[in-house]
Parts: structure tokens; C-alpha cells; sequence
């Protein structure tokens, strides 16, 4: 039953956190399955994200936010390609933002959000 309820609600689970994919928002939630110390890097992952939301156009925005990291509600972007991903010429895409953008550079980082490329997952 857990499995069917993940896949119908667009689950996905990494070391820190879940996102909750629903309609046209992704809810992170710290992820407690892998330890404590996993959870608490996962709390303060989603506070990154609130601390850089909004500071670069780069960024996925957050739509909502529970103070302490507890909860992040994003824009839902529209996954990226793997041959989308492989012509992104990455050092050069990073650079050309205001800040050094804190994200891992590989393919489920990133995504669309009205035809523009932006960062999903910056609370590394």
C-alpha cells in the first residue's frame, strides 16, 4: 500500500528529505528513515532553501515555508532530460548567476519552471 501511494503522489526519497510531488508543488519534508543526523542535515537543507529562495532567479522559488526547517513548499518544475542536462555547459550556467549556487550538478537538480532552467534541490 506505501508504494502505491508513493508512486500516485509522485514520491521521491533522498538521503535527507522527501519530496512530495503534488499537482503543481513539491513539498520537502526532513527525511527520518536513514538516522538522525541524516534528519537534522535534511532540516537544515530545507532552511538553506528558504535562506536562498528569491535570491537568484536560479533558485526554485518557495511558495511556503514552516520556520526551523521543518516543511518547504516549492513551484513544481518540470523534470530536465539527461541530453538536456548534457548540453548544459554547467560551470558556465553556474557561474553566470550573482552567487555560487549550492546544488549537486547532476541531472535531478535541476528543471523548468516556465521554460527557464532553475535549481530544484539547493539545501546541499
Amino acid at each position: 500500500m506505501r508504494d502505491i501511494i508513493r508512486l500516485s503522489l509522485g514520491v521521491r526519497s533522498g538521503a535527507t528529505r522527501h519530496a512530495i510531488l503534488v499537482g503543481r508543488y513539491a513539498l520537502k519534508v526532513p527525511n527520518v528513515r536513514n538516522g538522525w543526523e541524516m534528519f537534522l542535515c535534511g532540516i537544515l537543507g530545507n532552511i538553506q532553501e528558504q535562506k536562498f529562495s528569491g535570491s537568484d532567479l536560479i533558485f526554485c522559488p518557495i511558495v511556503f515555508s514552516i520556520w526551523g526547517g521543518w516543511f518547504n513548499v516549492m513551484r513544481r518544475a518540470s523534470p530536465m532530460s539527461e541530453g538536456d542536462f548534457d548540453r548544459l555547459v554547467t560551470d558556465d550556467f553556474m557561474q553566470s548567476h550573482s552567487m555560487i549556487v549550492p546544488c549537486e550538478i547532476k541531472v535531478s537538480s535541476f528543471g523548468y519552471i516556465e521554460g527557464k532552467v532553475v535549481c530544484v534541490d539547493y539545501g546541499s
